[in-house]
């Protein structure tokens, strides 16, 4: 249910730029989502094994739900293959527009929360991430590259990005009883494979005790994620670092060197401290989040979530420091290679003076 302070103006727009994304309403539209179920059977037989399957969007708002359900839907862009799918999500689980503004505006930062009727809750963040797609020459040399065709591109400068988005529901379902629901909006592969994996695991049922669980496990793959771009563009940048390292020692600046590149190079960083840098404050306002759960839940097992939260905020903070350190190796470099350009060798100077 939409509330006075929701901008619905959202919904039509989110429509419009679907209809324009030069697809026709039926072209190759997707219907169907992958979801996981987990179901609590009887106190003699606590778990039904997990149920992995494709199904029709709109089976899932009838019948009784799951105790825990992971459903895996397209990625919340303005698309007419997929916007009949993610409209009918929103509706059927009230996500408020300010879920399409988030992505409409490419926000990397707004953790949202919401309380529904019913006693059930709710609460969303999006993720951008820069991605950094590389080639490797038979030498072994790493070097930035877009993976889009056809498209201009400049030395080590690459277009694409990784985004995802999140949306957590809990509480009283169309029954009596108390179950999680995690929506994944374009979830990261690895994630997929991380969600699947966990499918038989016996402990499934803590993530309806503490609903926030399901997050814990979502900061760790980004923080994977992420922390494999941050090594990827430093493998590039050490190449680079080494060559120029090489011939500042003979005091030889040698050929052109590679501005641009360094540029780029510079600009990705600046994107993965971003990136970096939003997914620990949300960690952090998921950590206070989760200290807030009502009572009747587990207790023990919410303490225990909010320590993993912790945790993994940790974490994400580490990459931050990784990509500080990065941001000065490369302001370094840059400032000798203008050294090299700008001021003779000592001994030359030392032979035009005599």
């Amino acid at each position: 249910m939409l509330r006075f302070i929701d901008d619905n103006r959202q919904f039509p727009v989110f429509t419009q730029l679907a209809t324009e994304s030069g697809l026709t309403a039926h072209q190759d539209e997707q219907r169907t989502v992958k979801i996981l179920d987990w179901q609590q059977a009887s106190d003699e037989d606590p778990t039904l094994p997990p149920q992995i399957r494709h199904v029709e969007v709109t089976s899932l708002f009838t019948g009784l739900e799951p105790a825990l359900r992971v459903i895996f839907a397209p990625l919340d862009i303005p698309s007419a293959a997929t916007i009949q799918t993610i409209n009918a999500l929103m509706s059927h689980y009230s996500i408020p527009p300010a879920f399409l503004t988030e992505r409409l505006q490419s926000v990397t930062r707004a953790y949202g929360r919401r309380e529904f009727g019913n006693k059930r809750q709710g609460s969303w963040f999006h993720v951008l991430c820069k991605n950094i797609n590389v080639e490797v020459d038979p030498r072994g040399i790493y070097r930035i590259v877009d993976p889009r065709k056809d498209f201009p591109t400049l030395s080590q400068s690459e277009g694409t990005w990784i985004r995802q988005a999140f949306f957590l529901s809990w509480g009283p379902g169309r029954g009596a009883e108390t179950n999680t629901t995690l929506i994944c909006f374009g979830a990261h592969p690895e994630l997929e494979k991380r969600l699947e994996y966990l499918a038989l695991h016996p402990s499934w049922t803590e993530c309806v005790r503490s609903p926030f669980t399901m997050f814990v496990i979502v900061l760790d793959e980004l923080f994977q994620v992420l922390d494999h771009q941050v090594w990827t563009v430093s493998d590039v940048f050490r190449d680079i670092e080494m060559k120029i390292l090489r011939r500042a020692e003979a005091w030889d600046p040698g050929s052109q060197f590679d501005f641009v590149g360094l540029h780029n190079i510079s600009k990705h960083i600046t994107h993965l401290v971003e990136s970096a840098n939003a997914l620990v404050y949300t960690a952090d306002d998921i950590h206070i989040h989760s200290k807030e759960l009502a009572s009747p839940l587990d207790p023990a097992s919410i303490q225990r979530t909010s320590i993993e939260i912790e945790y993994q905020k940790r974490l994400l903070q580490s990459v931050t420091l990784r990509l500080a350190s990065l941001e000065k190796r490369v302001q370094n470099i840059v400032n000798l290679v203008i050294r090299l350009h700008m001021i003779p060798h000592p001994a030359k100077e030392l032979t035009s003076s005599l």
